[in-house]
This record gives structure tokens, C-alpha cells and sequence, in this order.
């Protein structure tokens, strides 16, 4: 990487370009569905749902109802990461 890390203020400009990009993807809202996670991190709803059983899937989630949810600042966390604010 030419020029070094980040800097704080740039990270997170990049932390909230991500955030803003994901809220697009869910329509506003602050959660995503298995298959919005999927389009992003390319791990189908059935194979995240066999993780998340196996407690193997590196992504919190929320239960609401029968439905599984994932926070999009979890799944940027993520993404800029490789792990979650939990680790």
C-alpha cells in the first residue's frame, strides 16, 4: 500500500461510505435479510443458516419472529474487518 494506513478521518469516511452503501441496499432500513447478506458476502441463505446452527457463521444475528436478521454496522464491521465488533 503506497502512502501508508489510513488515517483516522479517512477510515472513517470509508466506514461510513460502506454504512450509507449498505442502508441503500436494504432500502433505509438498519437490517438485512439472508439473502441481502448474500449479494454481499457471496454465502448463500442456506449455507448462513446451517452456520448460524452450527454457531460457525461469523455475523451476529437477530431472530425477529421465524425471520433471521443481520445489523448492517455488523456486516460492515465484517466486510472492512474479516470479523465482527464480538470477537
Amino acid at each position: 500500500m503506497v502512502g501508508g494506513p489510513y488515517t483516522t478521518i479517512e477510515q472513517k469516511m470509508i466506514d461510513q461510505q460502506l454504512i450509507d452503501y449498505l442502508r441503500e441496499k436494504t432500502k433505509g432500513k438498519l437490517l438485512m435479510s439472508p439473502e441481502q447478506l448474500s449479494e454481499e458476502i457471496g454465502i448463500p441463505a442456506k449455507q448462513q443458516s446451517k452456520l448460524r446452527k452450527e454457531g460457525r457463521f461469523p455475523i451476529p444475528f437477530k431472530n425477529i419472529g421465524r425471520l433471521v436478521y443481520y445489523s448492517i454496522y455488523d456486516v460492515a464491521d465484517f466486510l472492512l474487518n474479516g470479523k465482527t465488533a464480538l470477537e
